[in-house]
């Protein structure tokens, strides 16, 4: 009975021992949380990631967030043991797509210094291209990456109206003589003269309205109509929603039908 109780106690020793050892790297692993920036050694290339629980998200030259999958590995490298954030080809595809044509491998390994909380060592080897960076902890503040995290916030926060308002004033990429107005949950168009209505200039003008009604959908949302209304007239000669005319007029009828 006496032994029995003593391999009971061994167990729950050693038990306790693996969870905590357990508890203590994912801890540490917690450390690679947050925004980091740094430059390639030797280039003048920027690197900035916002790294969580189940992803790394990198900035690109375009200010597109890109989110690449990552998996989280101890490996024991010369007499030390490190926490490696591992991100794959099949991953770097979607921000870099044109490595997946390409035979060489392709990999991104991102770990913690020694001694060091506040810098990362990243190490990226693209079609058997290898270079290195130190990323160093900056704050959602300064990172351009919370920065556009914090833009998109407000822009969640607005109303329809607000991001129709909004488009109205910074759109520009349209003729002098249309005006942009904010009405009836949706943009009408209204312009200063009458529409040429031969076919060639009718679907040209199709086509220049389904570009900035995909644009309202981007920027404003989905089912934001978007209605052209000619000079004098009462009636709107075509209406958009989602880059799709859902409504025109006689005129129209000619070229979309």
């Amino acid at each position: 009975m006496k032994k029995s109780y003593l391999k009971i106690g061994m167990f729950l020793v050693i038990g306790t021992i693996l969870v905590l050892q357990l508890s203590g790297c994912r801890n540490k692993d917690k450390d690679f949380y947050g925004y980091w920036s740094g430059t390639e050694d030797g280039l003048p290339i920027a690197y900035d990631f916002k790294i969580t629980k189940d992803k790394v998200i990198e900035l690109k030259e375009n200010d597109e967030l890109v989110d690449y999958k990552y998996t989280l590995k101890h490996e024991k490298i010369n007499t030390g043991s490190y926490s490696v954030i591992k991100i794959s080809k099949d991953e770097l595809v979607k921000g870099i797509p044109e490595i997946e044509q390409t035979t060489g491998e392709s990999k991104v390994s991102i770990m913690r210094m020694e001694g060091e909380k506040d810098k990362l060592m990243l190490m990226a080897t693209l079609n058997g291209k290898f270079s290195t960076a130190v990323l160093y902890r900056t704050s959602k503040d300064k990172s351009p990456i919370g920065k556009i995290e914090k833009e998109n916030d407000i822009i969640s926060k607005q109303t329809t109206d607000e991001k129709i308002d909004s488009f109205i004033k910074t759109y520009t990429a349209i003729p002098p003589t249309w005006k942009l107005v904010n009405e009836d949950k949706g943009i009408t168009i209204n312009t200063d003269t009458e529409i040429s209505t031969d076919a060639q200039s009718l679907s040209d003008l199709l086509a220049n309205l389904t570009g900035i009604s995909n644009t309202v959908t981007e920027q404003v949302g989905k089912d934001v109509p978007l209605r052209l209304l000619e000079n004098g007239k009462k009636d709107y000669s075509v209406v958009f929603k989602n880059g799709q005319v859902t409504d025109y007029n006689e005129v129209f009828k000619k070229v979309i039908e």
